[in-house]
């Protein structure tokens, strides 16, 4: 039987969805009612639960479920009534690096990503921005590169690497989603070394994109 329940993910998601709307006032009740309900999912560690229910599924998908609420609440900072509190944010985003170290998962990688680049854009503190580049220096190597990969150039997959466990294709367009952040972070930052090994992996999985 296939498993379903109600998750981090896809409340986060769809408050995100509402907030960038033109017409996101009209949906207020909702974005209020989707806010309340990932906020009631934070931990004072910084952690979230994973799944409103069922309970066994609590911590599954914790590597990416936990970034996408992380993206929604830089967002929420624009709007002050909905707003997250910033020792919240703090917590959260100080708690994840450390976990995501001890067990690095490629997926881990574009929703972080660029819940970071949100935080540094509305609070300018550092930390996020260098746990980013961190991020996606560690992600660049994973890009399949030349002939022999065949169709897979360009694409980002690790399949062969002992202990690290390989992402499904279907995410590749968050990848660049990710990296485009990225490179906009790095330009304001000057860093015109990671401009360039950027830009140049966003063109390589545009590329890839393309062939499929």
């Amino acid at each position: 039987m296939e498993k379903t329940g109600t998750k981090l993910g896809t409340a986060a998601i769809a408050a995100l969805a509402i907030l960038e709307s033109l017409y996101w006032k009209g949906f207020s009740c909702e974005l209020t009612m989707l806010a309340a309900g990932v906020d009631s999912l934070s931990n004072k560690d910084g952690s979230f639960h994973t799944f409103f229910f069922p309970p066994e599924c609590d911590n599954e998908n914790w590597n990416f479920y936990s970034g996408e609420a992380l993206l929604f609440w830089p967002s929420m900072m624009t709007q002050g009534e909905f707003a997250p509190l910033m020792a919240r944010c703090t917590a959260a985003f100080l708690h994840y690096p450390a976990r995501h170290r001890l067990s690095r998962y490629p997926a881990f990688v574009p929703w972080h990503t660029q819940a970071c680049v949100s935080l540094f854009a509305q609070t300018a503190w550092r930390e996020p921005a260098e746990f980013a580049l961190e991020m996606c220096d560690w992600l660049l190597p994973m890009q399949q590169m030349g002939w022999l990969t065949g169709g897979f150039a360009g694409a980002f997959l690790r399949t062969f690497t002992p202990g690290i466990r390989s992402s499904p294709c279907g995410i590749h367009g968050v990848y660049l989603e990710e990296l485009t952040d990225a490179l906009t972070l790095v330009r304001k930052l000057g860093d015109t070394a990671r401009t360039i090994a950027y830009s140049q992996a966003i063109n390589r999985g545009l590329c890839s994109l393309r062939q499929l």
